[in-house]
């Protein structure tokens, strides 16, 4: 099991799309706010490109495009908070939080719309651990804390894994 899950995070796992995407997404997410520490404006805006192309499989597979782009939505606020730690706009920071929380918020009332019986609870704990882990790793990345960001990218790959199931499970 374990040399499937390590497979499926470093994306060379034969699995279904649906078990893919969190592993794949993870990694992009990752991957840009590297490249935006950098300065690599070039190469970040490629792995920005690849997103939006995972976020819109994610609408033509998981919700057979009734969500609204909720997905992309995501992605882009994801990457607009990891600009804003980049270039120290705090207050920024903290409103694109509340919009990814609203996101979130939306994303699960469509699923519980769309999916009987979709454990609306679960998921937003899901999704609401993924949204803070994901600000804790900015945090841990640009302040250049190795054993932070190390402890979190765990935390983060078990979260990914989590979400990995549920989706291929419920959605």
């Amino acid at each position: 099991m374990e040399y499937f899950v390590t497979k499926l995070m470093a994306g060379k796992a034969n699995a279904s799309a649906k078990t893919r995407w969190w592993p794949r997404h993870a990694r992009a997410m990752t991957r840009y706010l590297q490249l935006s520490a950098d300065g690599d404006v070039a190469a970040a805006k490629s792995v920005r490109e690849l997103m939006a192309m995972g976020c819109a499989e994610w609408e033509t597979t998981v919700c057979r495009a009734s969500s609204g782009a909720l997905m992309a939505e995501h992605a882009r606020l994801e990457t607009a908070l990891v600009e804003a730690a980049v270039t120290v706009r705090p207050a920024e920071m903290d409103g694109i939080g509340s919009l990814l929380v609203a996101n979130a918020k939306r994303q699960t009332e469509l699923y519980a719309a769309l999916v009987p019986e979709f454990p609306a609870p679960r998921w937003e704990a899901l999704f609401a651990r993924h949204i803070n882990l994901f600000v804790e790793a900015v945090c841990a990345h640009l302040g250049h804390d190795r054993r932070l960001a190390a402890e979190c990218e765990e935390k983060r790959r078990e979260n990914t894994l989590a979400l990995a199931a549920f989706t291929a499970e419920w959605l």
